[in-house]
């Protein structure tokens, strides 16, 4: 599956909803991470640990494929993707390489550049 947005190294990107009772495996590539994030519901691990909604569950390079079981109906944020081994800074949201660039993202949102949003 692929969509329109274009990226610098391979991703992948899910949202999941499952239902209680349900599972369902993501192939990975051995050279992504990955992390999950249960927005809602309840899952339980291939070693039958179980998670609560509002937890983030992280991947390292490894994993052939990541088994999500729902314990009750769920609603997963799934990422995965190649690491990029660049220098990481990050302040509040900003996420960049280096401090200055954090600084120009925080003018650059504060000047409007960010764009909006519509609801």
């Amino acid at each position: 599956m692929s969509g329109v947005a274009k990226t610098f190294s391979p991703i992948l990107a899910l949202q999941i909803s499952i239902k209680a009772g349900h599972e369902t495996a993501i192939e990975l590539p051995n050279s992504f991470n990955a992390l999950q994030y249960i927005v809602r519901g309840q899952l339980e691990s291939q070693g039958g640990f179980v998670y609560d909604q509002e937890t983030l569950l992280n991947y390292q390079q490894g994993p052939e494929s990541v088994l999500v079981r729902a314990k009750e109906d769920s609603e997963v944020l799934f990422l995965a993707g190649e690491p990029i081994d660049e220098p990481l800074a990050q302040w509040g949201p900003y996420v960049m390489n280096t401090q200055t660039e954090i600084l120009e993202a925080m003018r650059d949102y504060q000047k409007g550049k960010m764009g909006f949003y519509v609801d």
